[in-house]
This record gives structure tokens, sequence and C-alpha cells, in this order.
């Protein structure tokens, strides 16, 4: 037993605070080691007196060592498992007025500075989410991502740009008004309709349900759509090129943050953003044999 106490401070100490996180910690650590019994307090029949005596007060001593010294001195008198969790259960599981405002302070205090590792703030994110649910303050999914987007630097503008012409796009159907910013000016979607764009080959690429913009003078195809409708996209060396099967649909050059074609009028144009909700913007009209080089 003396090394299954040292292999416990693996375990991240108990601090008086996340004490569902502490809890599922320890539990897994001791059923994970077959010494659970004694937390579930009930004393097996075919175990002796002395030997369930003796396995509880190892687990006693174990849960202890995962606890901080401030914690332990207000459990000091509890001489058994069960009510060892119990007494702690009372003092920290409950949620308390001031823990709740600490954390909520740390949520909406928390920003991402520039050039810094995503996943590490994603993480630290997540952490205080789950502290907050230990105290049962819990937030649906929308509201997650939208408290994460707030927290990212300017640099991801265009991410917090595309995520509300995506929602807004949600609560648009055919035939119907969706309103979209550019450059600060509002613009209307007013419907999906066929666009025929005439291939150098002689063939016609239809692209269905394309977004009518008329004050943008473009119209919108994602690159999810394509991609369900059995087309390749392919971005490599500053060049694009759609293609399904041996057939090149479309192809262009990248030109700062935009993917285009060669052509003067008539444009598609993928907004390079990295994320795999990049948008398609594709002027009405169609593209000659030239254009299309």
């Amino acid at each position: 037993m003396a090394e299954e106490a040292r292999k416990a401070f693996g375990i991240e100490k108990f601090d008086g605070t996340d004490f569902a996180y502490w809890r599922m910690q320890i539990e897994d650590y001791l059923y994970g080691r077959k010494l659970h019994l004694p937390l579930l307090g009930t004393k097996p029949e075919s175990m002796k007196a002395e030997e369930w005596a003796l396995l509880d007060r190892q687990v006693l001593g174990v849960i202890r060592l995962t606890l901080s010294r401030f914690v332990a001195h207000n459990v000091v008198k509890e001489n058994t498992t069960t009510n060892l969790m119990k007494a702690l259960s009372g003092m920290y599981e409950k949620p308390f007025a001031n823990n709740k405002v600490h954390l909520m302070k740390k949520l909406f205090n928390l920003n991402m500075v520039e050039n810094a590792s995503v996943a590490q703030h994603l993480n630290e994110f997540n952490t205080i989410i789950n502290q907050l649910s230990s105290v049962e303050i819990d937030f649906d999914d929308e509201i997650r991502v939208l408290i994460v987007l707030a927290s990212l630097p300017n640099s991801w503008e265009a991410m917090r740009m595309i995520i509300r012409r995506r929602d807004a796009d949600k609560t648009s159907g055919s035939g119907s008004a969706l309103n979209l910013e550019t450059r600060g000016r509002a613009l209307d979607v007013m419907g999906l309709e066929d666009v025929r764009i005439s291939l150098p080959n002689g063939f016609v690429w239809l692209l269905e349900k394309v977004r009518h913009i008329p004050d943008l003078r473009r119209n919108l195809i994602s690159i999810g759509q394509l991609d369900d409708e059995g087309h390749a996209i392919l971005f490599v060396g500053g060049t694009w090129k759609v293609t399904k099967g041996a057939r090149v649909l479309a192809r262009g050059n990248k030109t700062g943050t935009l993917y285009m074609t060669s052509c003067s009028r008539d444009t598609i144009a993928i907004a390079g953003a990295s994320t795999d909700i990049s948008l398609w913007h594709h002027r009405l009209g169609h593209m000659s044999e030239k254009e299309m080089k």
C-alpha cells in the first residue's frame, strides 16, 4: 500500500475548487487498482472484519494524500472512507456564490493573445466551463461558441464574420431575405438559384442553390456543397482548380487572400481563410474559354 500511496501523488491535489473533477480522478484511480470497495461503504460478506477495517484505513490514507493541507485539516477527524467523502462533498460540492462569481470573471476575462496556441487556449476555456458546470452553471453549445469567438484576437475577425454569415444562412430558406455585412454595409440574400457556366469543351457546368445577392453582384456556393456533389477542389502553389473526374471545371491563381480566375470581368473567388467554412463568390454570367485558361 505504500506504493499505492506514492502513486496517488500523480493525482492533482484538491484545493477546494472543482470538487467534481477531483472526485472523478480519485474514483478512477481506486477503481483501476481494485481499491474501490470502501467507497461503496459496505463490507463484502466474504471479507473478514479486520481485513475490511485495514482496507478502509488504507484507502482513507490514499485519499488524504490527494488533499491540500488546508482541505486535509478540515476533515482530519473523519476516520472512514465513506465519512471522509461525505464530509468533502458537503463542504465543496455544493455551489457557493463566491466560487461562481470567481469562475464567471475568469471565463469572461479569458483572452487569447496574438500568435498563442489555439489548442492551449481551448483547453483553458474547457477547464473553466467544466468548473462552472460543477457548480451548476451550464452554457449551451451556441453560447460557448460565442464566448470563444469573443476571446480570440483581432486576427480572427475573418473567422467571426464567416461564423456570423453561416449562422444567418441557417435562418434563411429559398426566396427569403438574409442579411450579410461587407465593408460595414448590409446586403440581402434574396434567395437561391441555379447558375450555368459554359466550359471550353462545350459542356455546361450547373451550380445549384447558389446564393443570389444583387447588391454584391456575386453569388455564393460553399466548398462543402461542391464536395458533396463529387467535385474535387485542389489548392497548391498559389493556384486552384475544380475538377470532376478528368474534367477541369474551373481554375485560377491566388491574389492576396483570394483565389481568383485570370479574367477581369466574370470572376470566381474563394475566401482564403484557415477554415472549412470558406465561401465561393461567383458573378452571374458565362465564362469564356479564354477566362478558363
